[in-house]
């Protein structure tokens, strides 16, 4: 079995994270499996800031990590998914 990948999208609630997803997941990418979690909910922005030290601490452990960060604030849900594809297609695939 080759590499596999794993792509987490977040966002604050009613960004279009979900529609996003959807999206992507309707393009029918082989090899691309979606999954959606909306019903765990999410914490308030005082329990982010209290408990993990808020969106910046958070976006500081992604880059440090050098997880790429897709910035969705100016774009559609059309630009969204785009963007995600585009990054999911430069992962390296299994080879058959």
């Amino acid at each position: 079995m080759g590499a596999q990948h794993i792509l987490v999208v977040t966002g604050a609630s009613a960004a279009g994270k979900t529609t996003a997803v959807r999206a992507l997941d309707a393009r029918g990418i082989a090899g691309v499996r979606c999954f959606y979690f909306d019903s765990i909910g999410v914490p308030s922005a005082e329990v982010m800031e209290r408990d993990f030290g808020g969106a910046a601490y958070l976006r500081g452990q992604a880059d440090a990590r050098g997880l790429p960060i897709i910035d969705t604030t100016a774009l559609t849900v059309a630009e969204t998914a785009d963007a995600i594809e585009s990054l999911i297609r430069r992962f390296p695939r299994p080879r058959p």
